[in-house]
């Protein structure tokens, strides 16, 4: 998330996980200009939790994963609040879309999981547009990650950080590798070296098969651990699994 600080979220062991942790040595996120598809499904969201206030409370990313479904953090959402409001931006560029003047839609529902933050592992939710984007957008598919694919080249990861372009254009890094996955249920938490900071939330991890986007996870943060001078744990991760999967599954058929 971007403009407000947030609470620090719990990894599947119980260490906490920041909203994003950051950047691993040189910053490696290249801006990017959104035209043509996929790049045009992936947007920056806006939340109001008070929507009597002009100005949004934070911001984040997320991904056009139906006709009018879209993908994002658990940590995204203003839970608990009467009187929220979302918006999400397909191909947010200094202020509008590059598909047009006005291309935008407000949200009408959200669900999935508020991990309480607790488990990021599970930190994944769907939006309901009211106006169905990716019937003219296109959108991505989804994958359930296999821990066979751990150590390839394989993932892209793209959102609207804070510290890149100000988050008013996208970012991405492409061909890095998922180092380890940790299951909780059928949820799963990825963890990667790829450079992530607040914005990111809710941007899709994804690869491409036979030329097309599918996302294996939904970016969550990142965590740093360390005992005496050593360093035990230092990566980001991403929530996903068949708990992903199925959520888009679900969405997609009560949504249409």
């Amino acid at each position: 998330v971007v403009a407000k600080s947030q609470p620090l979220l719990r990894r599947v062991d119980g260490r906490l996980i920041e909203p994003h942790y950051g950047v691993f040595g040189t910053d490696d996120r290249q801006v990017f200009y959104p035209s043509g598809y996929p790049w045009t499904c992936i947007g920056r969201i806006f939340v109001w939790n008070d929507f009597s206030k002009p100005n949004y409370a934070w911001s984040g990313s997320g991904v056009l994963i139906g006709g009018r479904v879209v993908l994002t953090a658990g940590h995204m959402a203003p839970w608990g609040s009467s009187n929220w409001a979302m918006k999400f931006g397909p191909a947010y560029y200094d202020g509008g879309s590059t598909l047009g003047p006005g291309v935008s839609s407000w949200v009408s529902d959200y669900w999935g999981y508020n991990t309480n933050l607790t488990v990021s592992a599970w930190d994944m939710i769907v939006l309901r547009l009211y106006t169905p984007l990716g019937n003219s957008c296109g959108y991505f598919g989804a994958k359930t990650y296999n821990s066979g694919w751990e150590g390839g080249n394989y993932w892209t990861l793209a959102g609207y950080p804070g510290a890149v372009a100000g988050a008013n254009r996208p970012s991405r890094q492409m061909w890095f590798p998922i180092v380890d996955d940790d299951s909780d249920g059928n949820a799963d938490e990825l963890e990667f070296y790829a450079d992530s900071t607040p914005g990111d939330s809710g941007g899709p991890v994804f690869g491409f098969w036979s030329g097309l986007p599918y996302a294996v996870g939904t970016v969550s943060g990142g965590e740093k651990e360390t005992f005496l001078w050593w360093t035990i744990e230092d990566d980001n991760a991403a929530a996903g699994g068949s708990a992903m999967v199925d959520l888009i599954r679900w969405a997609r058929t009560n949504w249409p």
